[in-house]
């Protein structure tokens, strides 16, 4: 490893759980807080699914002899410093401890990422073959966590919900006599993700689950309250361009000159789009976009654009495309689409408005 990084002392993830996470209205939660409500809302099985492809790839690498090139890793390293400005050996080591990772664990971070890029093909396979232990998971999740953002991203999230319930104070913080139908559910999950939580009795465990779903419930109250009518108008007002929709037509050339020739059939020879795919050998693509869900190289383009006129050619992964905009059409909180948009931005509003009020992070180390 390039860099001249000195060791830094790894504190373990069992550790890492104990450490406090933020605080809502006086009440604490830890990081294990924050890997239950992600064990709830389903997002740390996706996180446990990338740890284990990265892990099987590893060793599957090991057995036939294929690594993760030193050039590769040093690349993925040195471009993961300069994103978070981490230039000096004494920035990325203080770093390091702040996050309670050593060297060596940062390192395989990036080498878990390459080889799982590296038997992206077949990573069911290598999963049969190679299926990590729980240890093995367990020590390699606090790198995996903090280096790939997730941990701040399932932080967040709770964060969220936890602000937008009105009262921290309520039953969606304790819970004495839970409902049988969260207190199942609670020894549900608890049963799913035990390998994480073997340093924990099963009565501590059992008790953050009921939390975590009480919260998530009195979130989905809360949210629904905050996403009433006057919120959604609100929302598409501000939000009128985003939520236009556009339907589009689109043929793809391996080439500019040959995406040129194709306009200039259309432009000059007064063929349709359709006429031009039967000539290139392919037929058009329809779709139709929001235009917040556009490219960003492209939103300029057709926005300008006159239904009916030819587009392009717009590079798009080293090939280029060429469009006609046959519609625009202006969102109305009628059509469930623009309503179920308005309804997730009106929450999510509503959400860090709340979270900028009442929660007081710490840091990590």
């Amino acid at each position: 490893m390039s860099g001249g990084i000195p060791n830094a002392s790894g504190m373990g993830l069992s550790r890492f759980w104990t450490q406090t996470a933020f605080s809502a209205d006086h009440t604490e939660f830890q990081w294990l807080d924050v890997a239950v409500a992600a064990m709830v809302r389903g997002d740390w099985s996706r996180f446990e699914r990338r740890l284990t492809e990265g892990l099987a790839a590893v060793a599957r690498g090991r057995a036939e002899n294929v690594v993760a090139g030193d050039e590769a890793v040093d690349a993925a390293m040195t471009a993961f410093r300069y994103e978070r400005d981490l230039i000096s050996g004494d920035e990325m080591n203080t770093w390091l401890d702040r996050e309670g990772l050593d060297s060596g664990e940062w390192s395989a971070y990036f080498s878990r990422a390459l080889m799982r890029e590296r038997f992206a093909y077949a990573l069911d396979e290598t999963i049969d073959r190679y299926i990590p232990s729980s240890r093995q998971l367990r020590e390699a999740a606090l790198a995996e966590g903090v280096c790939s953002g997730s941990f701040d991203h399932f932080a967040q999230a709770l964060a969220r919900c936890v602000a937008l319930v009105a009262d921290a104070r309520t039953a969606a913080f304790s819970a004495p006599d839970p409902p049988p139908d969260l207190a199942g559910d609670a020894s549900r999950l608890a049963h799913l993700h035990g390998h994480w939580l073997e340093d924990h009795s099963l009565a501590e465990i059992h008790e953050r689950f009921v939390r975590a779903l009480h919260i998530e419930r009195a979130f989905a109250a809360a949210a629904e309250a905050v996403s009433a009518g006057p919120a959604l108008h609100a929302m598409l007002g501000m939000r009128q361009m985003e939520w236009t929709r556009l339907a589009l037509q689109s043929l793809t050339f391996t080439t500019e000159d040959a995406a040129r020739e194709a306009i200039f059939c259309v432009r000059l020879d007064g063929l349709s789009l359709d006429e031009v795919g039967l000539l290139a050998r392919q037929a058009v693509q329809h779709a139709t976009l929001f235009v917040e869900d556009v490219r960003d190289d492209q939103r300029v383009p057709l926005l300008s654009a006159d239904i009916g006129r030819v587009v392009g050619p717009l590079p798009i992964e080293e090939r280029f495309q060429v469009l006609v905009l046959t519609s625009r059409t202006t969102p109305s909180i009628e059509d469930g689409h623009v309503r179920e948009r308005a309804r997730l931005a009106a929450i999510e509003a509503a959400s860090e408005r709340a979270a900028r009020d009442r929660i007081a992070w710490r840091p990590r180390g």
